[in-house]
């Protein structure tokens, strides 16, 4: 891949996931032997190829230490990138959408589990946030439970997701509907109050995130049309609205901040 492309998907997808973080003016040179994604200079710099055989990397930094989490959902995004020359240039910035949800959406679900379930899920909430339920706009929460498989039995939410009635299932904040890998609807519980004084999520949302099993992942509909995602009780990443900005999704650390204003559900 050429610099200026790669410099423009890394200033588009890449740093609006890292609050703080900006795409640094010069490449460096790089050789085969180099990552194609480095962590580098006190955990303050990322240097990013697309394939090993690069000559350069593209580099992007931030006062904050990045985490091995931040490169492994970059590596992610790179991965998806290697058939990106052949898309034409009409598709590219739909693709690119997709190559950050299928990104994220692997990084949630671990290295050895499929991530399908997951990026539909996604999708069918971005559907969603289009929508309106009774002239309403609509917030919903789901549990995504990592460790029941399941079989082609019961509902299954990707043939109810899109039906007006599944608006009144849960609230993501009191309720929450819960699902298996298959898709399979396994109930509507009541969100149990919890006392946790460490804020990992939005306040409104901390009986939500607590209720969601260990490993398993919560995704919260807000009727202001954006979507948060939750793993071991913490805010992981957000679907965000921002004018003109191709892809909106957020990493936690820079979404907490963005809750300074008073969101709508």
């Amino acid at each position: 891949m050429k610099s200026k492309d790669l410099r423009a998907i890394v200033k588009e997808i890449i740093v609006p996931l890292f609050t703080g973080s900006k795409l640094l003016e010069e490449d460096f040179p790089s050789d085969n032997s180099e990552w194609k994604v480095a962590l580098l200079e006190g955990n303050r710099t990322i240097r990013i190829k697309v394939d090993k055989t690069d000559n350069y990397r593209v580099g992007i930094f931030r006062e904050q230490p990045f985490s091995t989490n931040d490169t492994s959902i970059i590596k992610a995004i790179i991965q998806e990138l290697s058939g990106y020359h052949q898309i034409p240039a009409k598709y590219k910035n739909e693709m690119l959408v997709l190559y950050v949800e299928n990104a994220i959406a692997k990084f949630l679900s671990g290295k050895d589990e499929d991530p399908t379930i997951i990026i539909q899920v996604i999708r069918e909430l971005r559907k969603w946030a289009g929508r309106m339920y009774e002239g309403r706009d609509v917030s919903f929460g789901i549990e995504l439970d990592m460790n029941d498989a399941g079989i082609e039995q019961n509902e299954n939410i990707l043939d109810n997701l899109d039906q007006d009635y599944f608006a009144l299932l849960s609230d993501g904040i009191d309720s929450i509907l819960r699902i298996n890998k298959s898709g399979n609807i396994l109930g509507v519980s009541q969100c149990q109050k919890c006392d946790d004084d460490i804020l990992k999520v939005p306040y409104r949302f901390i009986n939500f995130a607590h209720a969601i099993g260990e490993d398993n992942i919560g995704f919260i509909l807000l009727r202001n049309k954006e979507i948060m995602i939750i793993k071991n009780h913490e805010l992981m990443f957000a679907y965000i609205s921002v004018p003109g900005r191709i892809v909106t999704f957020s990493t936690k650390t820079g979404f907490l901040g963005y809750w300074k204003r008073d969101l709508a559900i």
